[in-house]
């Protein structure tokens, strides 16, 4: 399976998408695993949305407010969708 640090590389920020509870409890293990944090804590300790945020310090976060839904609709960011990525070895 890929990193996910691999794909935040050079990038401000990059938005994954979730589209199961399977590759949502996935995610938070696999971000969990390489040494993520949501909010100071372990990823695998917290709740998942349909879209997750990682960063290249090893950081994750929630899709919230207006700039960066706009940034994930409309701004031309980098966007994965776990279920391809996961499938990817």
């Amino acid at each position: 399976m890929q990193k996910l640090i691999d794909s935040a590389k050079g990038q401000p920020r990059v938005f994954v998408r979730l589209n199961s509870p399977h590759e949502k409890a996935v995610f938070l293990k696999q971000a969990a695993e390489e040494g993520f944090l949501l909010g100071g804590r372990l990823p695998s300790e917290c709740r998942c949305d349909d879209v997750m945020i990682i960063h290249d310090d090893y950081t994750v976060s929630y899709c919230v407010g207006t700039s960066t839904n706009w940034l994930y609709h409309y701004g031309g960011a980098k966007i994965i969708d776990f279920a391809s990525f996961i499938d990817n070895p």
